[in-house]
Order: C-alpha cells, then sequence, then structure tokens
C-alpha cells in the first residue's frame, strides 16, 4: 500500500522546512497518564454496530498509542475519544515536556493543532450562512471591505463555496505565511491583502487545498460580522461551547502560558525541543487546545450543531457543512464544506488533518456510527503514527464482514498507454522562484508486466493497481486503504488530464508533459547555475 504518510503530508499548512534547532541532548521515555474512562454506556458486545465500549476503546489505544510513540520516536500524544455526544475516553501519553519530566495531560495539555483549525473558520462561516448574512454562491469581492480579488476569469468569480472546497483555483504560496518569531507577526488581513496569489484554475474547475482561501474567509467573517476574527470566535464558538483552553493566538493568557506541550524533532538518536510554525494566517493554522475541548468540538458537530445545551450552528446548517459539496469526479469521494471525505471499510469518514513543523494532529467523525477521535502527536512522526492509528481504529471497530468482498477486477483488453505518464499534484506554486523552493509531488504511471495492471511510483515507491472498472483503479494488494480507488478524469475530448485519488479530495494529481519532471528541472537548474547535485 502507498504510504498514507505522503498524502496527509500534502495538506500541511503553510510548514516552512529549515527552521533552526535548538539541539537538547534529550532521553526518550515513555509513560501513559490516564485521565478518563468512563462512560454511562453498557458494554455492547458487537463492536462493528456500536464500537462505545469505553474499556474497549481504553485498551485499543493503549495498545496502538504507545507503540506508535516507540516506533515514530515520538514524545508524547493526546487522544479524546467521543460517542453519541459524550465523552467516553480521553488520555496523555509520553512527555510534553521531556526536560522537566512533564507528563502529557488530556485535559490540560495544549497542543497545536495546525490546519485542525480550519473546522472553526468554517463553522465561523457557516453561522454567518445560518444567518443570511453570507451567501455560498456569491462573489466573495461583494464582502470584503477594503480590497478585493482579480478578475482573472471574467464572470466565473470566487464564491465562499469556492473557498470551503478549495476549489477557488489559487496555486499555492507559503512568501510570508509564517514567521520566525512571534514580534514578528502582523495581521492576516494585511496578507490576504498584499498577497494574492494567482488564479491558476477557473472557480469550480478541482479541487487544490489553499491556506489563503481559509484565510481570506476570516476576513470576510470580519467585515460582515464587524468584529476581529479573534472575538467573534470566542463569543460564538469557545464561550458557548465552555472551550477554556482553546487559543487562536500564540500569545497564551497567564493560566495556559506553561500548558503547551513543547514540539520536538528526533536527531542524532534523540528527541530535540525546536520552535514550531508560526503562522501568520492563524484563521488556517494557529489554534492551541486540549484533547477534551477537541472533544466537545468534535461532539458538537456530531450532533449537529448541539453539544451540553449549547448550540453553536442550526440542524439544517450542520448537515449541509457535512455533506459533499465537490468531487474531483464522481467516481470519487468528495469534500464538504471545511471537511473532507474519506471511505475505509465501506464507512463513510468525515475528517481534517494538521500539521505544524512539530505537531501532527487528526479529527475524526464517523457519522454513521456516531463516533470519533482527536489525535494530535508533538513530533514529525506523527504524520505516519496518525496514519496508522485511523487505518487500525476502523479495522478494529468496524471490519469487513465475511460477506463484504474486494471489488474484482474487470477484464481488461488493449493497452494501458492512455493512462501512463507524469502527473503532478496541482498544489503548488506556479509563478514565482517558490516552485523550484518547494517543487510538487509527483508520480509517475506505468503499465505493469504483460499489461496486466498499472504500476504507480511515488517517491521510490511502487504499488500495483488493478482495474475495477473503466478507468478507475484499485490496489492490487486489497485491505485498507487511505488512498482508495485510483481514477484517470478524461476531458471532453477524451484525453486523461487529472489522476485523482478516491480518499485525497483536497487536491488532484494533474498530468504534465515529460520536461515537467521535477528530476529534469533541477539538472537544468544545476547546469544553468555551474553546479551538481
Amino acid at each position: 500500500m502507498i504510504s498514507l504518510l505522503r498524502f496527509l503530508c500534502t495538506l500541511k499548512g503553510g510548514r516552512i522546512p529549515g527552521i533552526s534547532l535548538a539541539v537538547l541532548l534529550l532521553c526518550f521515555c515513555l509513560v501513559c497518564v490516564p485521565v478518563l474512562a468512563d462512560s454511562d454506556l453498557g458494554p455492547i458486545p458487537d463492536a462493528r454496530s456500536n464500537p462505545a465500549v469505553s474499556a474497549d476503546v481504553e485498551a485499543f489505544f493503549d495498545a496502538s498509542i504507545p507503540a506508535e510513540l516507540a516506533k515514530y520516536n515520538i514524545p508524547g500524544a493526546t487522544v479524546a475519544a467521543v460517542y453519541d455526544g459524550k465523552l467516553i475516553f480521553s488520555k496523555g501519553y509520553g512527555y510534553a515536556d521531556i526536560a522537566n519530566r512533564t507528563p502529557v495531560d488530556a485535559g490540560s495539555t495544549l497542543f497545536h493543532i495546525g490546519s485542525v483549525t480550519k473546522l472553526f473558520t468554517w463553522t465561523c462561516v457557516m453561522q454567518l450562512v445560518d444567518e443570511g448574512k453570507i451567501d455560498l454562491d456569491a462573489d466573495i469581492n461583494t464582502y470584503l471591505a477594503d480590497f478585493s480579488l482579480p478578475d482573472t476569469y471574467p464572470g466565473q468569480p470566487v464564491t465562499m463555496r469556492n473557498l470551503m472546497t478549495h476549489t477557488a483555483g489559487f496555486e499555492d504560496a507559503i512568501r510570508r505565511a509564517t514567521v520566525e518569531d512571534v514580534d514578528d507577526l502582523f495581521s492576516f488581513r494585511i496578507y490576504c491583502r498584499d498577497y494574492i496569489p494567482a488564479r491558476v484554475y477557473p472557480p469550480g474547475t478541482v479541487t487544490s487545498y489553499s491556506n489563503y482561501g481559509t484565510t481570506l474567509a476570516a476576513v470576510i467573517v470580519e467585515d460582515v460580522s464587524g468584529m476581529p476574527f479573534e472575538q467573534y470566535l470566542q463569543e460564538h464558538i469557545l464561550t458557548p461551547l465552555d472551550l477554556k483552553n482553546t487559543h487562536l493566538s500564540y500569545l497564551l493568557p497567564p493560566e495556559s502560558a506553561g500548558s503547551l506541550s513543547s514540539g520536538y524533532n528526533y536527531i542524532g538518536g534523540t528527541n530535540a525541543a525546536i520552535t514550531d510554525t508560526i503562522f501568520v494566517i492563524g484563521p488556517a493554522g494557529s489554534i492551541s487546545s486540549t484533547a477534551e475541548d477537541m472533544a466537545v468540538f468534535l461532539a458538537a458537530h456530531m450532533q449537529n450543531g448541539k453539544v451540553n445545551g449549547a448550540e453553536i450552528l442550526s440542524e439544517p446548517a450542520a448537515a449541509l457543512m457535512h455533506a459533499r459539496a465537490f468531487t474531483n469526479d464522481p467516481r470519487v469521494s468528495g469534500i464538504c464544506l471545511g471537511f473532507y471525505e474519506n471511505y475505509l471499510n465501506g464507512e463513510r469518514i468525515i475528517l481534517h488533518g494538521g500539521d505544524t513543523n512539530t505537531f501532527h494532529s487528526l479529527f475524526v467523525i464517523i457519522p454513521d456510527k456516531k463516533t470519533g477521535f482527536f489525535v494530535s502527536y508533538n513530533a514529525p512522526g506523527g504524520t505516519s503514527a496518525r496514519n496508522d492509528l485511523l487505518l487500525e481504529y476502523v479495522g478494529r471497530f468496524f471490519p469487513l464482514t465475511e460477506t463484504e468482498t474486494v471489488t474484482q477486477e474487470i477484464e481488461h483488453s488493449g493497452s494501458f498507454e492512455k493512462y501512463t505518464g507524469v502527473y503532478q499534484s496541482n498544489r503548488h506554486n506556479y509563478r514565482t522562484f517558490e516552485f523550484f523552493l518547494q517543487p510538487p509531488q509527483q508520480m509517475t504511471v506505468e503499465a505493469g508486466e504483460n499489461n496486466a495492471c498499472l504500476v504507480l511510483n511515488i517517491d521510490g515507491d511502487s504499488t500495483e493497481y488493478i482495474e475495477v472498472s473503466p478507468g478507475v483503479f484499485q490496489e492490487k494488494s486489497g485491505g485498507p486503504s487511505v488512498y482508495g480507488n485510483m481514477v484517470f478524469r478524461e476531458n471532453e475530448n477524451g484525453d486523461v488530464t487529472f489522476l485523482c485519488s478516491e480518499n485525497t479530495p483536497v487536491l488532484a494529481y494533474e498530468r504534465v508533459p515529460w520536461y515537467s519532471v521535477n528530476t529534469f528541472t533541477s539538472g537544468l537548474l544545476s547546469a544553468l547555475n555551474g553546479s551538481t547535485t
């Protein structure tokens, strides 16, 4: 199976490599700190129909997370699980601060949640949609008070629906999206005004994950509500839900300042504390929170906007937010208004990942089963750990039954030449030097031996896919796959233009000519510079 690590790495909200390290020689040691393992739900033997047995959930996380921390050299993690609107389990594992041997506590230790922040921003937007103050399909320029987007595609304006589904058509851009020091932060409104990315696709054409788009939506929240975004968030979500340990600002209140976990990187056989990402684009990635606070927010969404007597969305607005709003191809999963879809073992999952330099989080709801969880790790190995955890969770509580079979391969005659070639992630910069600083991920597609399958190559790993319906390919090995089926999207002339993954709805891989291959581009630049690589 293609590594899930690469999938969620594509979603990293503005992560900038190369931040200087303050290297500390620290010993890795693992501890488990229980916080809550109580429920008023009785034991239910059939975990597939109802996984909400606290002891069973606790046993699962107690087995999985410590193993992941050891495997991926991660100092600490925090997790909370919810069933039917109730917190059924939460726990901290390992250390928030190795030097001081401070354990992670799921109720009090803050973790940066990265792009999971976006779900708070989109919830703010949906509140204003609910009140009739924002029209999802209106030109967003009608809401912006002091600047506007250029009319790149006349008659095809960017709408809020485009922003929420990442289909505005923006190129990716990282310049000035982060800073090295909190003292260097400036207004995200100024960022959105002064660093408008190019529009490289007409709106509604294809998804391409955009931090700028989410941040722009927060500017619109300000302009429509008449209050600063942080104040709006506090008054309309954090206070109603009693989320006292959730903060948008990097300047934490005194009572929380000492509760933030350190972030680490595993260097030379030990975990060293390093500086985490500092986002100018705060509404896209700067929230810090505890697992238990995140569980309340998760429960509110699980119950269509209501939890503990508070209502942050009407039921119709919540249902609209959780429904599929766009797909790159009807044969694959899509993206909702903020959340994105995955299908594992036949279960529809709505989720969002979040990444900074050191923290890696996952927010998961399985609507039909009324369950979900939030998890966050404080080192880069968390990208792989959370991926493993999701697969293990679904495999443990929602396994395929004996009557559920893998789709059968169809008989294929002729050549796979129509599909072979180079495909490039469409989440990248198109017009500036940033293209070369962070070249887009590429995959090559080749015909397998005797034209029996397709072979997809990413980052040196090869995976075989068999055709299960015209233009739809499934991993030959079978079993759960977060990438899911691969689908080749064609234009009106029958030419393949995009490769779309069933479970990566926030971007697509665009077919590109041979001279776009990264190795060729890098070699050419080296030659022009008179250097070798």
